[in-house]
């Protein structure tokens, strides 16, 4: 993490696996065209329409993120798990020039009811072409329909109804050998595992790694400018974001810059108002969009007094939503607990078909608010982990908001959950076998908390005031 102290959050997994992604901007809001019934055991819950998730493929071209004259052609988006393959066929074909520095989204429903993980994505591209100085360029292949590329590589891509889930997918010419004798390929497939695959450790190989891209917006602009945490130019942030995967800052208004958080400091962006919308899959909250940028690395030179400051020109590396906390949760308190799931995966052994399968992690992020009408007045944000393993404990461990920029573990408040309810309000189960545990925590909506402070000698802080010691919280999950 960026920041003004030397401590890490022990326990608080902010440093995720990649680190190249983003997270999302603010705006107003209001109203709501998904009209979703709150559960039958009663408090604040989840307005997600329960849709297909969706996954966005992100194409970003150009090498090093260098100049040619190639363009490809993707036609298809392919995931496939154990339950099949999901598919796509875009309309129009996405046409991507390859030598110049660009981003496409190609995107993919995905039906699931409760989490679907894929652990292999097809890259699929239809036919490179290639410039000649002539009205009709080269095509490769030639004389056949089959396509160029139709390569399966390992992946860590988790959909869940409702969300968003986007993948970066880096093409460039120096991937391409148009002038290979075969049987070489002209797809240089080396080349591209290298720039998009990152290590895995749990699926023991190299995988292309998906992440949730939709974020829900918190307003603090009404607590002191202490109580908040800093953005990069030591302002105060207004609003903070939540995903599940990451965490952003950004500062006020309809639109404005944002920032989001990584182990080695942030990625800045844009964003903009939020509108009232049908999404791709029909309804959807009202949502706003935001763009994350990166330096264009054609602006290298020194000499002209913005290398590399921030008048660097940018180029786009992302695209997402995100929403506002009422447009997504209804039924609030004066204090609520959420809760949300990562996409990160784990192994457990599963004893019916007597092999490990890769199932939700146990720990999810949560954020604690208090409320005055609909404004916050005090917010903490941690992790809780609901046990790996059968016999398991509980936890909850957060930290006062104004830390979440500097990563200081200090001020912790302690706690567990306990009487899970699924979404629709039946009792759900943790006392079971591990791999069923893991199944059982994907199908929590809500459950009772309890918090107390901390017991660290060193970090613990007390419970603030405002806070109750027990109560509901809620999983952030359709």
């Amino acid at each position: 993490m960026r920041g003004r102290g030397e401590q890490v959050l022990r326990k608080l997994a902010l440093a995720l696996a990649v680190a190249s992604i983003g997270v999302v901007g603010c705006g107003g809001g209001g109203g709501g065209r998904n009209n979703v019934p709150p559960p039958s055991s009663g408090g604040s819950f989840v307005k997600l329409p329960l849709n297909p998730g969706e996954l966005s493929v992100n194409f970003l071209t150009g090498a090093g993120r260098a100049v040619g004259d190639y363009t490809a052609i993707i036609r298809r988006i392919v995931l496939r798990d154990d339950f099949g393959e999901v598919e796509t066929t875009i309309a129009p074909e996405l046409s991507l020039q390859l030598n110049g520095y660009t981003q496409q989204i190609g995107r993919l429903s995905v039906p699931t009811t409760s989490s679907r993980f894929f652990p292999n994505f097809t890259l699929e591209i239809k036919e490179l072409r290639v410039d000649n100085g002539s009205p009709f360029p080269d095509v490769y292949p030639s004389g056949t329909n089959a396509p160029l590329v139709s390569t399966e590589f390992p992946a860590s891509i988790r959909i869940l109804p409702g969300r968003s889930t986007s993948v970066q997918v880096r093409l460039d010419e120096t991937m391409f050998d148009i002038f290979a004798v075969d049987p070489d390929p002209i797809f240089q497939e080396d080349i591209w595992r290298a720039v998009n695959l990152v290590e895995n450790p749990v699926q023991g190989v190299d995988t292309l790694n998906g992440f949730l891209s939709d974020y829900v917006m918190f307003d603090l602009s009404s607590m002191s400018f202490s109580d908040r945490p800093q953005m990069a130019d030591t302002t105060a942030a207004n609003r903070v974001y939540f995903s599940g995967d990451f965490l952003a800052l950004s500062n006020g208004g309809a639109s404005g810059a944002i920032e989001v958080l990584t182990p080695l400091g942030f990625i800045g962006g844009t964003y903009s108002p939020i509108v009232n919308l049908p999404g791709p899959n029909g309804n959807k909250p009202p949502f706003g969009s935001y763009l994350l940028t990166q330096a264009d690395p054609r602006d290298d030179d020194p000499s002209d007094d913005d290398f590399p400051g921030s008048t660097v020109h940018q180029i786009t590396a992302l695209q997402g939503t995100y929403y506002q906390l009422s447009d997504v949760v209804g039924g609030l308190t004066s204090f609520e607990m959420i809760t949300f799931p990562r996409s990160q995966e784990r192994l457990v052994f599963d004893t019916q078909l007597n092999q490990d399968v890769l199932r939700e992690l146990s720990v999810q992020d949560v954020v604690l608010i208090k409320r005055s009408g609909n404004t916050i007045t005090n917010m903490y944000f941690g992790e809780i982990d609901f046990g790996a393993n059968q016999g398991d404990p509980t936890t909850i461990r957060a930290y006062p908001i104004s830390q979440m920029d500097d990563g200081d573990a200090h001020n912790e408040i302690e706690g567990f959950v306990t009487d899970f309810k699924s979404v629709s309000g039946s009792s759900v189960s943790l006392d079971v076998d591990d791999s069923l545990r893991a199944s059982q925590i994907q199908k929590i909506g809500s459950g009772t908390f309890t918090l107390q402070s901390g017991t660290d000698p060193i970090y613990g802080g007390a419970l603030p005031g405002d806070f109750p010691s027990t109560g509901r919280f809620l999983v952030f999950r359709r």
